[in-house]
């Protein structure tokens, strides 16, 4: 889910625990273990081992929802130092911070390989992005529409390698009925994203 449910922090009595899969528009999360304060606050981090729950009934019907058909044949083309198979791993879950809310990650499949990675929003922007580089540790892009998704993808990338490539276990959750705050570290840090509730 990409936030906890207020009811879940208000029901759960003060020392308890709640663990629960948050993820965000690019399907990007983990598991997080939080304990309720005497005040109507969770707290905690990230596991360092992977984990998910099943999807609940209501996020697992959003799956169905129409996005825009793309004609993926023009646009303008540049290149990227950006490898997009960081996109497949960790960095994801901080990049979709950057990115423009209604972000779908994809795809491009040639014979069982995976030949772009895609980004898609609800605007009308889109980018492609090769998977194998051009020339040495340079990437094709292409994209089009108001806003150059791959250049957020750029930013978020520079964020995570100044933090030093963070791991899962590395981030937290402050969680309210009307906030919710993901941290690196610890919960003053000067990094932190906040989450849609």
């Amino acid at each position: 889910m990409a936030a906890i449910p207020g009811e879940w922090i208000e029901q759960t009595a003060p020392g308890g625990l709640i663990l629960v899969d948050v993820e965000g528009q690019l399907s990007a999360g983990n598991l997080v273990l939080l304990r309720r304060g005497h005040e109507l606050v969770a707290e905690g981090k990230f596991l360092d081992w992977y984990g998910r729950f099943m999807a609940l009934r209501h996020d697992a019907a959003s799956v169905g929802q129409s996005w825009p058909t793309v004609d993926r044949s023009g646009g303008d083309e540049r290149t990227t130092t950006v490898d997009p198979l960081e996109l497949d791993g960790g960095f994801r879950f901080l990049a979709q911070f950057r990115l423009p809310p209604s972000t779908l990650h994809t795809l491009t499949v040639d014979d069982g390989t995976p030949t772009e990675t895609c980004l898609t929003n609800r605007d009308g922007s889109w980018c492609s992005v090769d998977r194998t580089a051009d020339e040495p540790g340079r990437y094709r892009v292409r994209h089009a529409g108001p806003r150059d998704l791959w250049a957020d993808v750029e930013l978020a990338h520079d964020e995570w390698a100044t933090m030093g490539a963070p791991a899962w276990h590395r981030f937290g959750l402050t969680a309210t009925p009307t906030t919710q705050r993901v941290w690196l570290d610890s919960p003053d840090s000067e990094h932190t994203w906040n989450l849609t509730t």
